[in-house]
């Protein structure tokens, strides 16, 4: 069955305050010169010759299309070093905006130990929020009936960058939240995976890190307002070590905003 869910009014205070932080950066390191300038062997020419070579600006050429090729080097592992490829987790009341990745993670149970646990830390972009048509819920059973709520599609990508567990469980996705214009926490609607129209759920291609997947959900918008942002508000298993009260993610989420 499906259902339909709110944040507590703790926690859309919460999404407003997140609402009003900076992102949290990244230091990068700095990449590695490896740039080498060939030296070249004498000829046996005669002593005019020797030099002409030597006024001949070829080993300085060289040495400057290097130093040229190293900027090049810095500046492509200043980007794989940049966010985009960060495997740390993102801060509580982190502000991204749309299209920028953060670092969750998300579990099946608590326990280790437990057959069905399987971990994983998960590079997630909430990547596009666009209204539906109304009719997206015709034929849906909703917990909480809805009257002027006008849905929205919150479009996601998911990366595996870390894992552990041997529970295969390929729908094992993050339950993100929405976010109203004024900071102000959306009803959702979550099937368990479930598509939902052409809210679709694709499974993670692997369970392996590098593996991906791509979600969506159906948020509700209250009437007069409109959903432009998301939140991840964290999950128990992981965050919080099956206790709720222990996930610092509930009270300052993540959030992506315009």
């Amino acid at each position: 069955m499906m259902r339909n869910t709110r944040r507590t009014a703790t926690a859309a205070v919460a999404l407003g305050v997140a609402l009003s932080l900076a992102a949290c950066g990244e230091d990068e390191a700095a990449p590695e010169q490896t740039g080498a300038v060939e030296e070249t062997t004498p000829t046996e020419d005669d002593t005019a010759t020797e030099d002409d070579t030597a006024e001949e600006p070829t080993e300085d050429d060289g040495a400057e299309e290097t130093t040229e090729d190293d900027g090049a080097e810095e500046t492509e592992a200043g980007e794989d070093g940049a966010e985009g490829g960060s495997t740390e987790l993102t801060a509580p009341g982190t502000e991204l905006a749309l299209g920028d990745p953060a670092v969750i993670q998300v579990a099946s149970v608590a326990d280790p130990q437990d057959d069905y646990y399987r971990y994983l830390r998960l590079r997630t972009t909430v990547t596009e929020i666009t209204e539906a048509d109304p009719g997206i819920l015709d034929g849906i059973e909703l917990a909480t009936p809805v009257e002027d709520e006008v849905p929205y599609l919150v479009w996601a990508e998911h990366e595996i960058v870390d894992t552990d567990g041997d529970y295969e469980k390929l729908d094992l996705y993050p339950e993100l939240g929405a976010v109203h214009g004024d900071g102000s926490a959306a009803m959702t609607v979550w099937a368990d995976g479930a598509d939902i129209g052409e809210c679709t759920n694709d499974e993670f291609d692997s369970m392996e890190a590098g593996g991906t997947a791509r979600t969506c959900v159906v948020a509700l918008a209250d009437a007069g307002m409109e959903i432009t942002g998301a939140a991840w508000g964290g999950n128990d298993n992981a965050d919080g070590d099956g206790d709720w009260e222990a996930n610092p993610y509930y009270e300052a989420p993540v959030v992506w905003a315009p």
